[in-house]
């Protein structure tokens, strides 16, 4: 972390909050204040991602050699931490619900939270409402967040240059309010975080 190399690491996590403190959990309790400092100053960034199924494009054809019964296509959702003077502070203070707030409300450059990400997905019209919910550590924040969405989505869904019959040829949108997923993914299959730290 401090020889003047850039670290690049992936861990089995499922957001940045659970990846800052699984890097904690590597080092015993007593040196936490002084790694949390080290982690402060040195981190370059977290991402953590998840790869989602994806809406069919409006008026998508065929891809060569990719039939209709083939794979659908999947779209990534991602939450990044990247280093910024109050994200430090909270590094260093260990405030986890602090850090959390600063992702979820993407006041400085380069911090964006999983919640986020999901909604501008379901507004692009590239994953559906039921799809974000699953995905979500936080779906019953989603859901609300996601309530005022669903009387312009079909405008965003259309994009520039289409015409509105189009959307004819697209699944009928969902229900604006689908019951909540009971149950979050299996550990199992959980996604991978990726770390990285640079050492100045």
């Amino acid at each position: 972390m401090e020889t003047g190399h850039l670290v690049c690491s992936t861990l089995h996590t499922t957001n940045v909050i659970q990846t800052v403190d699984r890097i904690l959990d590597f080092f015993p309790a007593s040196r936490a204040a002084e790694i949390r400092g080290r982690l402060a100053r040195h981190l370059a960034g977290i991402l953590s991602q998840r790869l989602l199924p994806a809406l069919p494009e409006i008026g998508a054809g065929e891809r060569p050699g990719v039939g209709s019964s083939s794979a659908a296509e999947q779209v990534p959702a991602w939450e990044i931490m990247l280093p910024s003077p109050t994200s430090r502070e909270l590094l260093e203070e260990g405030d986890s619900a602090g850090l959390a707030a600063l992702l979820e409300a993407r006041r400085d450059p380069g911090q964006a939270s999983f919640n986020s990400c999901l909604e501008e997905l379901v507004a692009a019209g590239r994953i559906d409402r039921k799809t974000a919910l699953s995905a979500s550590d936080r779906p019953e924040e989603l859901h609300m967040t996601m309530r005022g969405l669903h009387g312009g989505q079909e405008a965003v869904r259309r994009g520039p240059g289409i015409e509105p019959q189009a959307l004819a040829d697209r699944e009928s949108l969902p229900d604006p309010d689908p019951p909540l997923p009971a149950t979050h993914p299996s550990p199992d299959h959980l996604p991978e975080a990726e770390a990285a730290t640079d050492s100045g």
